[in-house]
């Protein structure tokens, strides 16, 4: 991270270093910590170049957790292909982000939760003098 912030380009030796492998996801994360937005999106870029099969979901999760819509997409265009498909919802990686899903939808709101208390109860109004039906005289024409 340091030498990206003084020669604003990535060590020479993270080309060989595995795509899906903890360095850019760490480098992603210091950079949405720090603010540095160089180095989001260089890092953002190479783990979309890196989308495979094995490691989509993986990069699926990091960018929703960093902020980078850009890299969702491309996960997301990566998956909706058919071929792709079948793969990865064959991987553990899937199924592990499918029940993160799950989980952050029923714990994240009193709205999402399901069954009992899954919609906010109705409140009652209290009734006012205009809430009443209205003479006769008053709503013949």
């Amino acid at each position: 991270m340091l030498r990206f912030m003084y020669t604003d380009a990535l060590p020479e030796d993270l080309d060989g270093c595995s795509p899906s492998g903890d360095l850019l996801h760490g480098l992603l994360a210091a950079a949405d910590r720090y603010a540095l937005d160089a180095l989001k999106t260089v890092a953002a870029q190479r783990l979309g170049d890196a989308v495979s099969v094995d490691n989509m979901a993986a990069i699926l999760s990091c960018a929703e957790a960093y902020g980078c819509p850009e890299l969702k997409i491309r996960c997301l265009d990566f998956f909706m292909e058919e071929e792709n498909f079948r793969k990865v919802v064959l991987t553990r990686g899937y199924l592990t982000l499918s029940l993160s899903l799950v989980d952050s939808s029923t714990t994240s709101g009193r709205g999402s939760r399901i069954g009992k208390g899954a919609f906010p109860r109705r409140r009652r109004r209290r009734r006012t003098r205009m809430d009443g039906d209205l003479p006769p005289l008053l709503c013949s024409t």
